[in-house]
């Protein structure tokens, strides 16, 4: 028969195969009781049988990383992001995407397999490494050395170590809506909570090829006559010539706007009038211009975000995109 009996590591341990199951811990504050040290694993052979660890710790990394691929994912697919991104961040975000997933698919792997200890640390140690990539020193920090006999913690620092990998990637300052094209132009929803006071947007002009300058004249009067308002009044506006959105030329340094070296920006001056009354009634902006100059008039009216316009003797790519952005740091 078994001789099984609970005891601490301070009594008599002489004659008995001992399993640690428990730490605990005490106050150093007067009247304080013993508790259980939440933060402690035992030895084990396989993670699933302790629960803080196979469901708090690992489940919740699962969790976290569930979340953030799910954000950069929209980010990604909002903005058309590609391999060959060049804003701040942009690139930063596709590949943490591509880690993300494969960290993933492996954790998901790995908590439907009954896994032991080691194997989940050797796969902790690869997230860590992957996510190094992100961080200020580029490079993956000292990794906590195996330990079978405490357990607590070499995982517990090796999820804080994910966790600040997870958040070397940050949102974007400012939030992006891209104008596809509908009908006769281009337009973009916008979020309820940007016509608040405390939000600024700018209208930004991916121009290409184009120089700073040559984007101006080419949005000048008696060129392209380019128009907004919501998508609703917009075709009106454009048609009987009547004032539209007030925008003008961004002359100042917004630093939580993207690089100005492919961007022109221009400030939109939001007021109470009927057109700005409408954009917020429908939520809406849209935007017109000369159709004459349009070379891809097919592409934009399925959807488009980029249009192509006939500059003189060559074809050139424009994108807008509304940029709203809360208190601006100028």
């Amino acid at each position: 028969d078994l001789n099984v009996r609970l005891l601490l590591s301070t009594e008599d341990l002489d004659g008995y195969d001992v399993l640690p199951i428990a730490q605990v811990s005490r106050s150093s504050a007067e009247g304080s009781v013993p508790e259980i040290d939440v933060s402690y694993i035992p030895p084990l052979l396989s993670v699933s049988a302790w629960s803080p660890l196979a469901r708090d710790l690992l489940r919740g990394l699962h969790d976290r990383i569930a979340h953030k691929l799910r954000v950069l994912g929209e980010q990604v697919a909002s903005r058309g992001l590609h391999i060959a991104a060049q804003e701040p961040g942009d690139l930063e975000r596709i590949l943490m995407l591509g880690h993300l997933n494969e960290a993933y698919s492996q954790l998901t792997a790995l908590l439907t397999s009954r896994p032991q200890p080691v194997d989940a640390y050797r796969l902790l140690c690869e997230i860590v490494g992957r996510l190094a990539l992100f961080g200020s020193q580029r490079t993956v920090a000292d990794l906590p050395a195996y330990d079978h006999d405490d357990l607590g913690t070499v995982f517990h620092r090796l999820r804080e170590l994910i966790e600040l990998g997870l958040e070397s990637v940050r949102d974007y300052a400012y939030h992006r809506r891209d104008f596809r094209g509908s009908g006769a132009g281009l337009q973009a929803e916008l979020d309820p909570q940007w016509f608040q006071a405390d939000w600024q947007w700018f209208i930004g002009v991916h121009r290409g090829s184009l120089s700073a300058s040559e984007v101006r004249e080419l949005l000048s009067p008696g060129m392209l006559d380019w128009k907004f308002g919501s998508a609703r009044q917009v075709e009106t506006l454009f048609s009987q010539r009547a004032s539209g959105l007030e925008l003008v030329p961004l002359n100042r340094v917004v630093r939580n706007l993207p690089t100005t070296s492919t961007w022109s920006f221009y400030e939109v001056t939001r007021n109470n009038g009927p057109v700005g009354r409408d954009v917020i009634e429908t939520q809406s902006i849209g935007v017109r211009i000369r159709e004459s100059l349009i070379v891809n008039k097919a592409e934009l009216q399925a959807g488009g975000t980029e249009l192509r316009v006939q500059n003189g003797t060559r074809e050139v790519a424009l994108r807008f995109a509304l940029f709203a952005v809360s208190e601006p740091d100028s």
